[in-house]
């Protein structure tokens, strides 16, 4: 909802006035409905066969306008609403996990055509957002031609023709012959170049979808510097922000480590390079008694501080989703570094010393919101 508020915010410095063409959404629909019976083929943009985003294509095609060619790009391309503000002409998108997979063109009635390639009846055929399975895996509605990046022949010989009307001085507007007039026209240009660009990554910005995570691990180890023993090293809590959007996601990482009588905090940035693996690295401040004296591990007869540059590192291992309520759940299994220095220089740290003091094991549970 927050995202929503500040995007609409946003968009409306850089927002035009927005046009609303009934006969170019009756034309795409009619495009549509043309194709009804044609079989379904993956990739396919012909009445030989075609898939889903094929028949928004070629839709928007025959009604004078461009589109993306897939439905991921369609939807990104796309300007979100509600459902309460779905209008004929507009694009319902399907998918799993928030990620789409599928598309249709709303026709009204709660219902859509679209290109099926499985179930009880394939290819072009329209069917009811009421049904189980649409409902299930519907993700949203996007606008695609109530934009003024979308124009058509008609809309520009109407163009032409309003400033044909306008006489000989609107005439001459468009034909600059003085240095002022030429850079007046260049910096409009410019202007609308930026313009558009903006919106296209506002829209892009709003499309992003997030998930906030939450997890609780219980750390240990099964090695010091000297010999194999397993033992708990710490608790710890995460947060971590990232989009879920893109085949690798960003994100922010914190932790908070709870260390006997001190907690390391180390705050990172994240990559999710699929739904199982994580890699994030950052630094890790520590907190509490011992930010004013050094921290001292197991057997080691050593006094270590973290290192000045940036110091904490790692991999994480996670399950499949598991679906409760609003929340997806999963088991994870964490392996970190922490790079360490001794606070005496003239007694520094072996590799030994320093790799067993660093690593921990992190096993634990993770809770992801989606929004």
């Amino acid at each position: 909802m927050i995202k929503r508020f500040i995007f609409i915010f946003i968009f409306s410095f850089f927002s035009n006035s927005v046009i609303f063409s009934a006969s170019l959404r009756d034309d795409f629909i009619a495009a549509a409905k043309s194709y009804l019976g044609t079989p379904y083929s993956y990739g396919g943009t012909s009445r030989n066969g075609i898939d889903c985003s094929g028949l928004i294509y070629v839709s928007a095609k025959a009604a004078g306008f461009s589109i993306q060619r897939t439905s991921k790009a369609q939807y990104a391309q796309s300007t979100k609403i509600s459902d309460s503000e779905r209008t004929p002409g507009d694009l319902v998108f399907f998918g799993n996990d928030k990620t789409v997979n599928h598309v249709g063109i709303f026709l009204g009635n709660n219902k859509f055509i679209h290109s099926a390639s499985d179930g009880s009846k394939t290819g072009v055929i329209i069917s009811s957002l009421s049904e189980s399975y649409w409902k299930k895996h519907y993700i949203g509605t996007g606008v695609v031609i109530n934009n003024k990046s979308y124009t058509t022949s008609q809309d520009n010989q109407k163009n032409e023709n309003n400033s044909t009307s306008k006489g000989t001085t609107s005439t001459t507007k468009t034909k600059p012959t003085t240095k002022k007039e030429i850079n007046n026209k260049i910096k409009n240009e410019v202007k609308e170049k930026v313009t558009q660009t903006a919106k296209k990554e506002l829209n892009n910005f709003a499309s992003a979808n997030f998930n906030l995570d939450g997890a609780v691990f219980f750390d240990w180890n099964f090695f010091t510097h000297s010999n194999f023993d397993f033992y708990n090293k710490s608790w710890t809590i995460q947060g971590q922000l990232k989009t879920s959007k893109f085949k690798i996601n960003p994100g922010i990482l914190t932790r908070c480590i709870f260390v006997g009588d001190y907690t390391l905090v180390p705050i990172c940035v994240s990559l999710s390079l699929n739904d199982y693996i994580d890699l994030y690295a950052g630094y890790s401040f520590n907190t509490g008694e011992a930010s004013s004296s050094h921290l001292y591990f197991y057997g080691l007869n050593k006094e270590v501080v973290p290192a000045r540059y940036p110091n904490y590192f790692g991999i994480t291992l996670k399950t499949p989703k598991l679906k409760l309520a609003d929340f997806d759940i999963t088991l994870l299994q964490d392996i970190s570094f922490s790079i360490y220095e001794s606070a005496d220089p003239k007694t520094p740290l072996t590799l030994g010393e320093m790799f067993a003091i660093g690593t921990t094991f992190s096993t634990g549970i993770n809770f992801s919101i989606p929004f």
